[in-house]
């Protein structure tokens, strides 16, 4: 590539951002990338269609602006789109800090759906991940219907590779998930590699595909069919993950769990539809009734299952009438002289009020729409044994991991988010 000026005014950054595999801009990169500029070597930029595109070189295209630079140095090439996404898919695996997770599985996507017939070992050697990440991913692209199903793959010789997508990753170069743990999964990815009939409680509460922002590592604005068909595919392993004596809650906004309804009636057996009720002050409408609820769909997977029916009960409302106050002491069945214990209150409705996770509540991460610990644990400690073990496909905060805990079960978890792990070993480890 020859190397020219190029002001900083012609570069198309918009499409360079997007183009970039980066979750976004590190401030200790640029701050060291300002104090040495004129050491730095040139840009690289991709001509497109008459738009100059940056496909390596965004941390120091921020330093020269932060500098009062009008130009770089820049390495200037023709090319197409597709040229352009590889090479900034590729720009930052052998210089500059190193991709993070979320970020090596945004890389290896892009080379997936640029060269879907290449082996996996090829493009792993190319992003320098384990064969593998590949692997997972594919099956991810391809389970999800971004990505065609192959019949023969090829290496760099021409030399084509068995069908199974498979063929070229050894079987002990399979990922491991286990318990006690948030994996960086893609949810389709992560629920495929847990042993089927392993899971004795699902709950998950998961990205509502309002446009919540997720560090740019998950897309949560859908065309809302495609949505729909995204969520049935993990419906779907959920039930072969599932033990025949396993329970499922899912929780989103009402209109949307009557959507699903109709699909996990086919895969599970409907128990109840839940509705928690949060009182609060915030989202006020002046056009519509105000939101203050959301439903939580309880499943199983057969006929027989947990329900510990007094394990989280709810107080009694008339704890001064003389039958309750019997209830609440104890007493000799008459009859049969059994010693019916006291009972502190009822087996919850259907209808839980719990308030929201505020940005004052003594539980609150840094995390969007955190879900409060109790009703997690009214789930767990209802819908669960001790001992048993407990996922959430969508962990984010790590409600459902520090519930699990605290109610002594198992559990593991999967969040695209690599902060999800890290906020969920904090709190799990505090306790709350």
């Amino acid at each position: 590539m020859k190397t020219e000026k190029v002001r900083l005014a012609d570069l198309d950054m918009v499409q360079s951002r997007q183009l970039c595999v980066r979750v976004g801009l590190d401030e200790e990169t640029v701050k060291a990338y300002t104090a040495c500029f004129d050491r730095l070597p040139p840009i690289r930029v991709f001509l497109v269609d008459g738009a100059k595109v940056v496909v390596d070189g965004n941390h120091r295209v921020e330093a020269a602006r932060r500098l009062d630079l009008p130009e770089v140095d820049a390495e200037v090439k023709k090319g197409t789109t597709d040229e352009a996404a590889e090479a900034a898919a590729l720009a930052n695996v052998g210089h500059g800090k190193p991709l993070s997770n979320a970020e090596k599985r945004t890389a290896v996507d892009r080379m997936l759906l640029l060269h879907p017939g290449r082996v996996n070992r090829w493009i792993a050697r190319d992003v320098s991940v384990a064969p593998s990440t590949v692997t997972g991913r594919r099956h991810a692209l391809v389970t999800a219907v971004q990505l065609e199903r192959l019949s023969t793959l090829y290496d760099e010789d021409g030399n084509e590779w068995p069908q199974d997508l498979d063929a070229d990753v050894k079987e002990t170069d399979a990922p491991k998930v286990f318990p006690g743990k948030v994996h960086t999964l893609d949810v389709l990815e992560g629920l495929a590699l847990l042993e089927d009939s392993s899971l004795d409680l699902v709950f998950t509460d998961p990205p509502y595909n309002i446009g919540v922002s997720y560090s740019g590592t998950n897309q949560d604005r859908m065309p809302d069919q495609a949505y729909h068909d995204w969520c049935a595919k993990w419906f779907a392993l959920l039930r072969k993950k599932l033990k025949d004596t396993g329970s499922l809650y899912v929780m989103h906004y009402p209109e949307v769990c009557a959507e699903w309804k109709r699909e996990l009636d086919r895969l599970f057996t409907f128990r109840r539809w839940l509705t928690w009720a949060y009182p609060c002050n915030v989202g006020q409408s002046p056009t519509n009734w105000t939101r203050a609820q959301r439903t939580v769909l309880f499943y199983t997977k057969g006929a027989t299952y947990s329900f510990n029916e007094h394990a989280d009960p709810q107080a009694f409302r008339n704890p001064n009438d003389k039958r309750i106050k019997r209830l609440r002491e104890g007493y000799v069945d008459e009859e049969t002289g059994e010693v019916v214990a006291p009972q502190e209150g009822v087996t919850p409705y259907d209808w839980w009020e719990f308030d929201l996770v505020k940005n004052v509540s003594a539980e609150k991460t840094e995390w969007h729409n955190q879900v409060p610990l109790a009703l997690v644990q009214r789930v767990v400690k209802v819908s669960s044994n001790e001992g048993d073990l407990v996922c959430d496909p969508f962990m984010g905060s790590g409600t459902t991991a520090v519930a699990a805990v605290t109610c002594g079960r198992e559990w593991v978890g999967f969040d695209q988010e690599p902060k999800s792990a890290a906020v969920t070993a904090e709190r799990v480890a505090a306790g709350q």
